[in-house]
Formats: structure tokens, C-alpha cells, sequence
């Protein structure tokens, strides 16, 4: 009786395998398999909408600091120096160690509100929605 039940759950796995491998499911007629697929290839293919809308110079001068791949590079760092320098505050500490964790974050609060200002130039109110 184990063996047989052995086999039956071996059978069951390699079914499921085998459906799993195939991707395609069982129950799907086939319109719904070709809507699936006109799907996908419409995901792929998605047209990506451009936040800034160019209307005025600064606008045009800003867009390419704000979308440059550099500048999320440079926020990315920042953040992850702020939650180190966070890190590192201890109870009880050393009044001039106090002092320069106090004035790190100072920086990088100023840091990340021009990071606000130039973004909500650049892209305005379309940013948020």
C-alpha cells in the first residue's frame, strides 16, 4: 500500500510538472489563450509617458539633470549615507560626535529638499498623479 501510494503521488508531481513546463492552462479555450497573448504583447510594447511637458526653459534645462541616471545615483547614495550616519547615533554620546551626526543629516536633509525642488520644477504637479 506505500508503494502504490508512492507511486501515485510520483505520478501527480510529474503531471504538475509537466502542466507547469507547458505553461499554458488546462482550462483556457483557445481565444482565451490568443487574448493572454495579445496581452503580453501589449504590456511589452507599453508606450512610456513623459512626465516633464517641456512648457517652459527651466523645464527644458532641468529634465535632463532630473532624469539622468547619474542624479538617481547620487540620491540612491545619499540615502543610504543618511541611514548609516542614523545608524551610528548611540545613546549617551560624545557631544562633538553629536555635533557632526547633527550636521551630516543637516546636509542631507538640505540634499533632499533640493532633490524636491528640482523635481516638482521640472515635472510640477504631474509628478503626484
Amino acid at each position: 500500500s506505500f508503494f502504490m501510494l508512492n507511486i501515485f503521488v510520483g505520478v501527480v508531481l510529474y503531471t504538475f510538472n509537466e502542466v507547469k513546463m507547458n505553461r499554458e492552462g488546462l482550462l483556457l479555450t483557445k481565444k482565451q489563450k490568443l487574448w493572454i497573448e495579445a496581452q503580453r504583447l501589449i504590456l511589452k510594447f507599453r508606450p512610456q509617458s513623459r512626465l516633464c511637458t517641456r512648457e517652459s526653459k527651466l523645464q527644458r534645462l532641468l529634465e535632463p539633470l532630473v532624469t539622468s541616471r547619474y542624479f538617481d545615483w547620487f540620491i540612491t547614495t545619499t540615502i543610504i549615507a543618511n541611514i548609516v550616519v542614523m545608524a551610528m547615533e548611540f545613546y549617551n554620546m560624545n557631544p562633538g560626535y553629536a555635533m557632526v551626526c547633527n550636521v551630516l543629516q543637516n546636509v542631507f536633509s538640505g540634499i533632499f529638499l533640493i532633490e524636491c525642488v528640482l523635481k516638482l520644477l521640472c515635472y510640477r504637479l504631474r509628478y503626484f498623479w
